[in-house]
């Protein structure tokens, strides 16, 4: 209740985006990759892109280059994401 269903997305992917912050500060890659993605999810927000990204390199993921590109404001729609893009489908 209160505000618009994007809002409240949004509000809950800052939310999210900080705890795969602490996550990944504190070695909890699973935690922070699936939080970071699930913020990509409802958001598709920058810095997002660009924790997912750092994450996915840590672990040697090649679908961090993807997401690197979308942080930096990358061309490609999300539509046409490799399918194994989002971590959280798994």
């Amino acid at each position: 209740l209160g505000g618009s269903g994007a809002e409240q997305d949004e509000g809950l992917a800052l939310d999210l985006l900080a705890s795969a912050r602490t996550a990944f500060a504190a070695g909890d890659d699973a935690l922070a990759e699936r939080d970071a993605g699930r913020c990509v999810e409802l958001a598709d927000r920058p810095e997002c892109h660009r924790l997912l990204s750092a994450i996915l390199a840590a672990a040697g993921d090649p679908r961090a280059a993807w997401h690197s590109a979308q942080g930096r404001g990358g061309t490609t729609p999300r539509a046409h994401a490799p399918p194994s893009a989002s971590p959280s489908a798994a």
